[in-house]
């Protein structure tokens, strides 16, 4: 169901496989977007974009080509999926091991329905969280998903190493990472990562 005034289904896969992205009007019963992948390497992507009609409702269809077989992850930005699963839903380029995935959580702590899960990455993932919506003076109404969450742990990472200018990545990551406010169980949880970011 799109919300927004574009739509893009994005499609991504760890393996060199092609794939093919069609996507229907449910109302028109027309194809208004198609796409291939065209990557040989890892990771494989392939995006349909297309402009929505307000009150329609689509589908998609996704077609394995050439290559192996593989899991992927299938998202939609503008538009919210009917089906979705939250178990292993980190996606690239999120669930490397040099990246910081950052998730979102309610007032209450808990995470949102939006925000993607692990397991499915050689680190735990997600690695931390942050509260959305967040107030900020450019916006009239608080911004929200995770999109907003990111930004407040790079502000973070940024004010920690501003004030630690000789320390390495790896070392605001271990400060940032211990600093967080436990929210599950003790330790990492697939949900809410290390927990929800604040100052050290």
């Amino acid at each position: 169901m799109p919300w927004s005034a574009e739509v893009s289904v994005e499609l991504c896969s760890p393996y060199g496989a092609r794939y093919e992205i069609v996507v229907d009007d449910d109302t028109s019963h027309a194809i208004v977007a198609r796409s291939t992948s065209v990557g040989e390497t890892e990771p494989c992507c392939t995006v349909a974009r297309f402009q929505p009609v307000p009150t329609h409702s689509y589908s998609v269809r996704v077609r394995h080509g050439e290559g192996p077989a593989s899991h992927f992850h299938l998202l939609a930005l503008g538009a919210t999926l009917r089906y979705t699963t939250a178990k292993g839903s980190v996606p690239f380029p999120a669930d490397g091991p040099e990246v910081i995935a950052v998730g979102a959580v309610d007032e209450y702590g808990h995470r949102a329905s939006y925000s993607s899960c692990g397991p499915n990455s050689s680190r735990p993932k997600p690695d931390l969280v942050a509260s959305a919506p967040f107030p900020s003076l450019l916006r009239l109404r608080p911004f929200s998903g995770t999109s907003a969450s990111a930004p407040q742990a790079a502000a973070l990472a940024a004010l920690v190493w501003s004030r630690h200018p000789a320390w390495t990545a790896a070392k605001v990551w271990e400060t940032l990472r211990n600093s967080a406010l436990d929210l599950g169980p003790p330790g990492h949880d697939f949900e809410t990562g290390y927990g929800l970011i604040q100052l050290p």
